[in-house]
């Protein structure tokens, strides 16, 4: 896989790939800790992304002001 990790999809169902080589060379690199640490932060960032708004889904989010 090329790069750290994406996702696919959007908020309703979204799919996300990290390169398992990644973080076996960053736990190699920085201990199972901060591998630990590094991981919850790529799922933080890519729940992220998952959950934005864009103008596409304002009306399908329902978002109520």
């Amino acid at each position: 896989m090329k790069g750290v990790a994406y996702k696919d999809g959007d908020f309703k169902s979204a799919s996300i790939f990290i390169s398992r080589e990644y973080l076996e060379n960053f736990q190699k690199k920085n201990g199972q800790q901060e591998a630990y640490d590094e991981l919850v932060g790529i799922l933080f960032h890519e729940i992220a992304h998952a959950y934005q708004y864009d103008d596409k889904n304002y009306e399908e989010i329902e978002v109520h002001h």
